[in-house]
């Protein structure tokens, strides 16, 4: 009777046990169900977020090369016009060069022009026609000589424009270059951000 006893209170024992471990299994998938619906709810936020970061990252470098292409088409049509400025003021000090060269030439021409005829009336032996062969055999000398002068002015005033216009856009490049440089550090500094 009493190992019976022993034997209910036992298997009572059991059943309490076992009941027991039910509830706390059923606890503890309870609290893991939770946990890991916690953990989903938690990276569906952290996935969210990622995204609206990289939208927002993605939205301010579009800006960002938006703005930088504006700078640099904007740079772009200031190099033009300082090159076209530039190329301008030099060919006016060109033309003005020229000018004044064309009119020295006129009056060294006249003048020596008029040497050679005094020339020719010193020597009154020589025959009318004589004389005209030489005096226009003379001006065309000088002429001559004249348009070889004048082609040997405008020869260096092209060299002279050519190299002064390399020059220039060598100076615009390496500011379009600096420009450049500058805003690829900007979106590198954007690019850190996020």
């Amino acid at each position: 009777m009493q190992e019976h006893e022993q034997d209910s209170e036992l298997r009572e024992q059991m059943s309490g046990y076992k009941r027991m471990r039910r509830q706390h299994q059923k606890q503890l998938m309870t609290l893991e169900n939770k946990l890991k619906a916690e953990m989903d709810e938690h990276r569906l936020r952290l996935d969210k977020d990622l995204e609206t970061q990289r939208n927002n990252f993605a939205a301010e470098m579009e800006k960002l090369i938006k703005k930088h292409q504006a700078a640099m088409e904007k740079e772009a049509k200031v190099m033009s016009n300082e090159e076209k400025k530039f190329q301008q003021h030099i060919q006016a000090q060109q033309k003005k060069e020229l000018n004044s060269f064309l009119e020295s030439q006129k009056r060294e021409y006249k003048l020596r022009k008029e040497q050679l005829k005094e020339e020719l009336n010193e020597n009154q032996s020589t025959p009318k026609k004589e004389k005209q062969e030489w005096l226009s055999k003379q001006k065309e000398n000088i002429q001559h000589f004249q348009a070889e002068e004048e082609a040997n002015l405008l020869r260096r005033q092209r060299q002279y424009l050519e190299l002064e216009c390399r020059r220039f856009k060598r100076r615009m490049l390496l500011g379009r270059h600096n420009l450049e440089q500058d805003l690829v550090r900007e979106v590198s500094l954007s690019d850190e951000k996020f």
